[in-house]
C-alpha cells in the first residue's frame, strides 16, 4: 500500500506540471521539483494530499508570479477575496494573503496579530523560508532552494514568501488590508535594523568596557553587555 510519503512526492511532481502551465516560469524559478520541494518543506504530508496536486501547484505558482520582480528592502504584498471558481487556495471558501520579504524575525506573529485585530480566522499558513538568486534590479533568477536545507547556495538572498489562506474576508476590505500588511512589514523591518545596530553598539560597548578592566559598576555594566550580546541583541 502506498504510503503518505510516497504519494506526496508523486503529488509535487504532478504540482510542478501543474505551476508550470499556471505560469511559473522555469526560466526564473530554475527547477520547478526543487521549487515545490522547498515550498512545502514545512507542510504536513497531509495537507497537501487533502489539497491535491491542482491547487498545491496553483498556489505555489501564484506566489511565484507575484515574486518575480522584488526591488531591494521591499517587501510584496498581493490579498486576494475568496474566489470560488478559480484554484487560488487549498480551500475555495478562503481569501488569500500573499507576502515576499526579507527574511526576518517576526514576520509571520505581526501579520497574525493584525489578521486576528480585523476578526480574520487564519486556518492555513504556508511560510517557506527561501534562498532566491535575484539580479540587481530585483529580477528573480533562480530559487535555489529551503533556507534550511543543506549547502547554501552561493550568491543567494534569504526570502520570507508566506501564503496565509483567511476566512472572513469581504471583497470591500481586500486593499485596506493590503495597505496595512504593508505597514506592519516596513515597521518589522525597521525594527530589525534597529536591533542589529543595537547589538552592535552593544558589542563595541563591551570590548571598550573589557579594555578598561574596571572594576564595580563598570563590571556589572561589562557583565550586562556581554549577556546582551550572546543572547543576541535586546529585544
Amino acid at each position: 500500500m502506498e504510503t503518505i510519503g510516497e504519494e506526496k512526492r508523486g503529488l509535487v511532481a504532478e504540482a510542478a506540471r501543474v505551476a508550470e502551465a499556471a505560469g511559473a516560469n522555469a526560466a526564473t524559478i530554475g527547477s520547478l521539483r526543487r521549487y515545490l520541494d522547498a515550498y512545502y518543506w514545512h507542510v504536513s504530508d497531509e495537507d497537501l494530499v487533502l489539497a491535491g496536486s491542482l491547487r498545491i501547484g496553483s498556489v505555489a505558482a501564484a506566489h511565484a508570479r507575484l515574486a518575480a520582480r522584488r526591488p531591494q528592502g521591499r517587501a510584496l504584498v498581493a490579498v486576494r477575496p475568496p474566489a470560488p471558481g478559480e484554484v487560488t487556495a487549498f480551500d475555495p471558501s478562503r481569501g488569500v494573503v500573499d507576502l515576499v520579504t526579507d527574511d526576518m524575525p517576526f514576520l509571520v506573529q505581526s501579520v497574525l496579530m493584525e489578521l486576528r485585530r480585523q476578526n480574520l480566522d487564519a486556518p492555513l499558513v504556508v511560510h517557506p523560508q527561501l534562498l532566491v538568486k535575484r539580479d540587481v534590479a530585483g529580477v528573480l533568477q533562480e530559487v535555489c532552494g529551503a533556507r534550511s536545507a543543506p549547502g547554501a547556495a552561493s550568491g543567494a538572498i534569504a526570502e520570507s514568501w508566506i501564503h496565509i489562506e483567511v476566512e472572513g474576508l469581504a471583497a470591500d476590505g481586500v486593499s485596506p488590508l493590503a495597505e496595512r500588511l504593508r505597514c506592519i512589514l516596513d515597521d518589522v523591518r525597521v525594527v530589525d535594523e534597529d536591533q542589529s545596530r543595537m547589538a552592535a553598539a552593544t558589542a563595541a560597548l563591551a570590548d571598550e568596557l573589557a579594555a578598561e578592566q574596571a572594576e564595580g559598576f563598570v563590571g556589572e555594566s561589562l557583565e550586562f553587555a556581554v549577556v546582551v550580546v550572546c543572547e543576541g541583541g535586546i529585544h
